[in-house]
């Protein structure tokens, strides 16, 4: 069963922090072929970029004033969306970029899992980096690390524990009863968090090959040779104190499960050794890991106010 976007309202919403134009030029070209409505929901972005934004008519443009982190501007633009009765939502970070027909594939996948009577959280695409080339995996809990499940074929749909907020199609009357994201957390873990809480509840997410966008992962690249050349994302050392202070968080609440904390503990494991053995600023990098841990350990929550110096 297929079905034609022009009869299925899917409001896209778009969450934007100091993005690049050019960038956002991009992603709304490509969204308004494939969706009713496109929200931008900016988080404190500077005067130029507000002035752009200002100049389109072909948006709603949902003004923060300041970073109240991504978890509240999703839930901003959810609450729009659901006050103006859409179907869907598709949840879109400023660097991603749909590829052709990526949300008709999202929509056409949903109508036929829920004609199978399948309680869906959400639908996520594959995304391919715009510098490495590289086409994303999708992730399953492993018994000490996360699974990578790759795409054997295009026409393929894959359950799946995760996936990343951006590209994610849910419908609205899902997240009425699974509930909104989390923002105590702020930014890093909210998907992971309510992909986890949505299958607690009895709902399952899955992966849609078909579907495709752009995306980066992680601020900056290193170039690591594992055997063979990899590029390894890298985030600031507040992103990571984001990562670490959250984790701590979630490993509290009892509906997180056990294989997730031992995956996650893993990971974490081997990113603080990464960062603190290849990564130029290790004492910085190394402050933010332990100050991540003690704030989840004390329960900190929000926004950190933490500024750092400049690069050197």
């Amino acid at each position: 069963m297929t079905q034609n976007l022009n009869k299925i309202s899917v409001c896209a919403i778009v969450v934007s922090y100091n993005p690049s134009i050019e960038k956002l030029r991009e992603i709304f070209c490509a969204l308004n072929t494939q969706v009713s409505q496109i929200i931008v929901v900016d988080n404190g972005s500077d005067i130029e970029t507000i002035r752009f934004l200002h100049l389109r008519d072909d948006i709603v443009l949902i003004e923060l004033g300041k970073n109240f982190g991504i978890a509240t501007a999703h839930n901003k633009g959810i609450m729009w969306a659901n006050e103006q009765n859409y179907s869907y939502v598709l949840l879109m970070d400023h660097d991603s970029v749909p590829m052709p027909n990526m949300v008709l594939y999202l929509v056409n996948t949903m109508t036929e899992l829920l004609a199978q009577n399948i309680q869906v959280a959400a639908l996520g695409t594959r995304y391919r980096d715009p510098i490495t080339k590289h086409s994303s995996s999708f992730l399953r809990f492993g018994f000490l690390k996360f699974k990578k499940i790759f795409c054997k074929s295009i026409k393929t749909v894959i359950a799946v524990d995760l996936l990343i907020s951006s590209g994610s199609l849910i419908p609205v009357k899902v997240l009425k009863e699974i509930g909104l994201m989390d923002e105590q957390l702020f930014i890093d873990h909210v998907d992971t968090e309510w992909f986890i809480r949505a299958k607690h509840k009895g709902y399952h997410s899955f992966g849609v090959c078909e579907a495709v966008m752009t995306h980066r992962l992680g601020e900056r690249r290193y170039k690591l040779w594992l055997g063979y050349w990899r590029y390894v994302p890298l985030h600031s050392p507040l992103r990571c104190y984001y990562q670490f202070r959250n984790s701590i968080l979630l490993y509290k609440r009892n509906y997180m499960p056990l294989r997730w904390k031992i995956n996650d503990i893993v990971l974490l494991f081997s990113l603080a050794s990464f960062y603190l053995i290849f990564v130029p600023r290790r004492t910085t990098y190394l402050a933010m890991f332990i100050k991540g841990i003690w704030h989840g350990i004390i329960n900190k929550v929000g926004h950190h106010e933490q500024q750092f110096p400049p690069k050197k």
